[in-house]
């Protein structure tokens, strides 16, 4: 592959990143992390921009659980674990977050009995 190729790609592929990050952040309520770091070697860039980013998105999947966490409460008594695993679109983080809730639930309330 030609440089000017992969140069283009890479550069496409990192306003893509930039921009995603920037949406997650505002729909998240989150501090946008910096990813265009001002190092002067390429490689040490690369690396901070992936710690960077390694860190917000455990940041944005905590921010998820905690969302995903309080709609559960909110919907405690109204909707059975089947009902809300069936609402279309659930991602595999919120589908964890939702087992992971009621299997909770389930060990809390046989402590209490």
């Amino acid at each position: 592959m030609k440089l000017s190729i992969l140069a283009k790609r890479q550069h496409e592929a990192h306003k893509r990143l930039v921009t995603a990050v920037a949406n997650l952040a505002e729909a998240l309520g989150l501090a946008q992390p910096e990813l265009n770091p001002r190092v002067k070697q390429p490689q040490v860039a690369r690396l901070e921009r992936d710690e960077r980013l390694g860190a917000f998105l455990e940041t944005a999947v905590s921010a998820l659980n905690q969302q995903v966490t309080a709609v559960l409460e909110q919907a405690q008594g109204y909707l059975s674990k089947d009902d809300i695993l069936a609402i279309p679109g659930l991602t595999k983080t919120s589908r964890e977050a939702i087992e992971t809730y009621f299997a909770d639930l389930e060990t809390a309330e046989t402590e209490d009995a």
